[in-house]
């Protein structure tokens, strides 16, 4: 169900997109027009500000979902509300993870686009298209464990602090 929810969400998220793209840009070919990117610049920036704006309340609703359904045996809509609650009362430790977050995954796609960049110009044509994937997932996948391991983390630190402070 937790998953059915978080879909139904990125589908209500990629909804908005498209209807605002289509009311806003209409009229504009995107792939034709190379200029389109330099005319439609702070449009377009204003919209991915406003769609970031939208994910902040979905982010902190699914942060201690998925570990509340499994350990804490809530149901989804449920858990959903007790971490959205949850990341309302520590909101400043979690904005200053998210700016933590944001700059290591800058700093690991800046990474991936330079080892890209490197390997496209000393591979035969095409060989980049298996390696950099391969190397992108070899940088990524730390991340994504430390990510992981933090979530968890972070729920013991809020829904299991007893456990924690008797240990």
């Amino acid at each position: 169900m937790l998953g059915l929810f978080h879909l139904l969400f990125a589908f209500l998220l990629g909804l908005i997109f498209v209807v605002i793209t289509i009311v806003f840009f209409a009229g504009f070919s995107m792939v034709n027009n190379a200029g389109f990117m330099q005319q439609h610049l702070f449009g377009i920036m204003l919209l991915v500000f406003f769609l970031g704006l939208l994910t902040i309340p979905a982010a902190m609703g699914f942060w201690f979902a998925p570990s509340l359904v499994a350990l804490e045996d809530l149901p989804a809509w449920p858990s959903i509300k007790a971490s959205f609650t949850a990341s309302l009362k520590n909101w400043s430790a979690l904005l200053v993870y998210g700016l933590i977050v944001l700059l290591a995954s800058l700093a690991v796609g800046l990474l991936v686009g330079l080892l890209a960049g490197l390997l496209g110009a000393f591979l035969p044509r095409g060989g980049s298209k298996i390696i950099i994937p391969v190397i992108a997932l070899a940088l990524a996948s730390p991340s994504i464990a430390v990510f992981t391991l933090t979530g968890y983390t972070s729920y013991r630190d809020i829904f299991r602090a007893d456990d924690t402070q008797a240990k």
